[in-house]
């Protein structure tokens, strides 16, 4: 059985919204309240990616993890244009990656992160950003 976000869905994104507590990864709800509690200038979106084949990249690149020397946490960056990430359109450069497919990366390495991130056709992401959310529905 397919998860509920790809379930007969060929578009690059199926979906980008305010946190509303997924029932694909449940363990999500704790981590965004934990997270927005001590951050509450922050505001958490979900975004979910479908790519067309696993091998496809999703044209963006993150920094950080638990190795780095700044602050803790994956970020986006470098956003390539006319990529999956870059066409999806509501990933920002800067946005901190919480979760990937539920798994927490508020304290990954960069290379766990990573990990998370290819290999996947579906990638389901919690972000945070700093500010009122703009996401919609798509």
């Amino acid at each position: 059985m397919q998860p509920w976000w790809t379930s007969g869905i060929q578009r690059d994104v199926v979906v980008c919204r305010p946190f509303q507590d997924p029932t694909a990864f449940p363990g999500n709800r704790t981590l965004v309240a934990e997270f927005l509690e001590r951050n509450p200038a922050y505001t958490c979106v979900e975004v979910v990616l479908r790519k067309r084949d696993a091998s496809e990249s999703l044209g963006m690149s993150v920094v950080g993890g638990t190795t780095a020397s700044t602050r803790e946490g994956i970020f986006v960056t470098n956003i390539v244009a006319g990529g999956l990430v870059d066409r999806e359109g509501s990933i920002q450069d800067q946005d901190m990656v919480l979760s990937v497919n539920g798994n927490d990366t508020r304290r990954a390495t960069k290379r766990q992160a990573v990990g998370y991130l290819k290999g996947q056709v579906s990638i389901h992401l919690v972000l945070a950003r700093e500010g009122p959310s703009t996401a919609t529905t798509l």
